[in-house]
């Protein structure tokens, strides 16, 4: 911005502008500059700017700090002074220390101060008499007989180990015999009662665990250039599968590289096996479960459709029926 001129220069600023002034002519003594960024003005005192704005309190004259405010008004123990501080206005038996902590002198509680009857020196000097009595007492206070020894903690631990040695102790240390027990009757009853009884065994039968394949499940459709997953579900119906046969009847270049089962309990277990391609049949045996479906993961390289026609048929366990003849 250009210079104004020094016309009234109470009313007009001499520079206008966010650098600071360098004319040609250089500065005189008096010249202001306002700087529209900050809004501050500076005024030239003949060696450098001086900034105008107020930025202290005390740069305001004939202002005091009560001048901003209506004057704080207090209630006890609250007191302000002349200069608007805070003061706080204590007791007689209340004094603020050095550091700024409230404490109670020595001695200046009086009794009147408080809110229930103290206790006098003789009344204390009474009670301790009497705890000093009951614990020289030999006998005769809380129930016990005059004469008879309180047992301490020792004689404590013994009965305590003596009972616990008592309860485990089988050699019937009290001579109980069967007939107190009533043992010996209970017997007597026992061996005379015949529907207590049974006769023993006569044979037994024994089966091995039998099976085969049967549900064949099956999925067709095609496949082109792709590696995918195909699902057949619910192949045992809640009985024990240990096995699994896969036909692939599909395209011969139809590959079944790998299978997962999951059981009825949500479980999935993968099993990497040999490729059944088109025109072949693996049998895959595991672990026996009930099986809730089976995935299997097919693929081709060629780009046109090849048919996918899988057959899956779960070796179902047998468990055969078994007694014994009683």
């Amino acid at each position: 911005m250009g210079r104004f001129p020094r016309i009234l220069p109470d009313l007009w600023f001499n520079y206008v502008q966010n650098t600071t002034p360098d004319p040609p002519d250089g500065l005189e003594e008096g010249e202001m500059w306002y700087e529209p960024d900050s809004n501050t003005s500076y005024v030239y005192d003949g060696a450098s700017w001086i900034e105008m704005t107020v930025t202290a309190h005390s740069q305001l004259s004939g202002i005091t700090d009560s001048d901003h405010h209506n004057p704080v008004t207090t209630a006890d123990p609250l007191t302000v002074d002349a200069g608007q501080g805070l003061g706080l206005s204590l007791a007689s038996m209340l004094t603020v220390d050095a550091d700024g902590n409230l404490s109670i002198p020595d001695n200046s509680l009086a009794e009147s101060l408080l809110s229930f009857d103290t206790a006098t020196q003789s009344e204390l000097d009474s009670v301790s008499t009497d705890l000093s009595d009951h614990a020289g007492s030999t006998g005769g206070i809380h129930g016990v007989a005059s004469g008879d020894t309180v047992a301490g903690q020792s004689d404590v631990d013994t009965v305590s180990s003596n009972l616990s040695d008592h309860e485990s102790d089988t050699t019937n240390p009290h001579n109980v015999t069967d007939d107190q027990t009533g043992a010996a009757t209970a017997l007597s009853n026992h061996a005379s009662d015949n529907s207590a009884h049974h006769s023993r065994p006569t044979s037994t039968q024994s089966e091995s665990i039998s099976g085969g394949y049967t549900n064949p499940q099956t999925h067709t459709g095609s496949i082109v250039d792709n590696t995918k997953w195909v699902t057949v579900g619910t192949l045992s119906n809640g009985n024990f599968v240990d096995g699994l046969r896969i036909s692939n009847d599909g395209s011969q270049y139809v590959d079944v590289t790998r299978s997962r089962i999951t059981d009825t309990g949500g479980s999935t277990t993968t099993i990497n096996h040999s490729n059944v391609a088109g025109g072949n049949t693996l049998e895959i045996p595991f672990s026996s479960q009930p099986v809730e479906k089976v995935e299997s993961e097919i693929s081709t390289s060629y780009n046109s459709d090849r048919d996918v026609d899988l057959t899956y048929e779960p070796h179902v366990v047998t468990l055969p029926s078994h007694n014994h003849g009683v």
